[in-house]
C-alpha cells in the first residue's frame, strides 16, 4: 500500500520535506455552530465601548462573531460572560452587507469550559 506523501509529485514531496516538520504542523481544534448572543467590549482601551455579537462558530481558541463595530486586526477585546471575562484578540476579519466577521482567539481555552453554549451541553439536554 502506497504513503500518501508517495503519490504526490516528486516535486511537490520534495517542498514539503524541506518546509514541515512535525513542530511545524499544528493541531485542528473541532469547529462547532453556534448561534448564541454575546456581549462584547474594550479591552484596556481609553475609549470605552459595548456591543452585542452573534457568536457564529465556536472552539477552545477562538471563535467567529459577527459584529457591526469594525475591528481589526491584532484588536484586542473582552467577552463578557456570566463566568467572568475573557480577553480575546481579532486574528482576521471579512465584510459583507451583514456586518463584519470577527475570527479571534483566546490565549486560555475558553470551549467547554468556562463558556459552552446550551444547545452543546449534553447534561442540560432533555428528551
Amino acid at each position: 500500500m502506497a504513503r500518501l506523501c508517495d503519490l504526490l509529485p516528486a516535486r511537490l514531496r520534495g517542498y514539503l520535506r524541506a518546509h514541515t516538520s512535525v513542530t511545524s504542523l499544528k493541531f485542528v481544534e473541532q469547529h462547532f455552530n453556534c448561534l448564541d448572543m454575546l456581549r462584547i467590549g474594550a479591552a484596556w482601551s481609553s475609549q470605552p465601548w459595548c456591543e452585542c455579537g452573534i457568536l457564529l462558530e465556536i472552539w477552545p481558541s477562538g471563535g467567529v462573531l459577527q459584529l457591526d463595530k469594525p475591528l481589526v486586526t491584532g484588536e484586542k477585546f473582552q467577552i463578557h460572560l456570566d463566568a467572568g471575562e475573557i480577553e480575546a484578540e481579532v486574528q482576521n476579519y471579512e465584510d459583507d452587507v451583514y456586518g463584519r466577521y470577527i475570527r479571534f482567539a483566546v490565549h486560555d481555552p475558553w470551549f467547554p469550559k468556562p463558556y459552552q453554549p446550551s444547545y452543546l451541553n449534553p447534561q442540560r439536554l432533555r428528551f
